[in-house]
């Protein structure tokens, strides 16, 4: 570190990570390549005989939403999060779309993954409350916390199970390449893989949490 790790220097060492890290951690950019989370892809686990969800008939965006919708499917596409599914692939699955306005007035946009959550199979990872994890921190440590934005993209999905997250659009159909939020085991996905990275990284907590949504 360019300085001691003391009370005082505080915001310079923020400052010092925030740009050392830019182009990885701490890299939000909407519109470039997301990277990748260490670690092998995440698998959906479903039966051969697993009853298949198939909602061809796209949801219709509201006039004042399509632009926007629109863009935000490009961008994830652009970030890798996404891709068209290539001409020529017979639909298997194929999930509905939802949009729903946010408190700011802008849109939303999920994907109905529950009938996908019903025919997979669970990957668990147990971790503690937030509230169990703090009463672990020694008398007299400070510790830091960080928010992972949109920390689920930053997860492969295996190639072989990616048309289990096809949801149909007005512009055509779509999946994810990387892991989606409202599918059973992505949350359980998600913490073992950060769990597996930071296992070696000393003054770690014991055990780590991550809301889920």
């Amino acid at each position: 570190m360019p300085m001691p790790d003391t009370t005082s220097n505080r915001i310079g060492l923020e400052d010092y990570i925030k740009e050392h890290f830019k182009a990885g951690a701490f890299n939000t950019c909407k519109r470039q390549y997301w990277p990748i989370t260490a670690g092998p892809p995440m698998k959906i686990h479903t039966s051969s005989d697993a009853q298949r969800v198939y909602c061809r008939r796209p949801t219709k965006v509201p006039l004042h939403f399509r632009e926007e919708v629109k863009a935000g499917l490009e961008a994830d596409v652009k970030k890798g999060v996404l891709e068209r599914v290539p001409v020529g692939e017979a639909d298997t699955w194929c999930s509905r779309m939802v949009i729903q306005p946010k408190k700011n007035g802008r849109a939303r946009r999920t994907v109905d993954l529950s009938g996908l959550s019903k025919a997979g199979r669970y990957e668990s990872h147990h971790t503690r409350s937030a509230a169990e994890i703090v009463k672990t921190v020694p008398a007299g440590k400070l510790k830091s916390t960080m928010d992972c934005m949109d920390g689920y993209h930053g997860v492969e999905l295996a190639k072989e199970d990616r048309h289990k997250t096809t949801f149909s659009t007005e512009w055509g159909l779509y999946r994810y390449l990387r892991v989606p939020q409202g599918y059973l085991s992505s949350w359980d996905s998600y913490t073992k893989h950060t769990a597996a990275i930071r296992d070696d990284c000393p003054g770690k907590p014991i055990e780590h949490n991550y809301e889920k949504i």
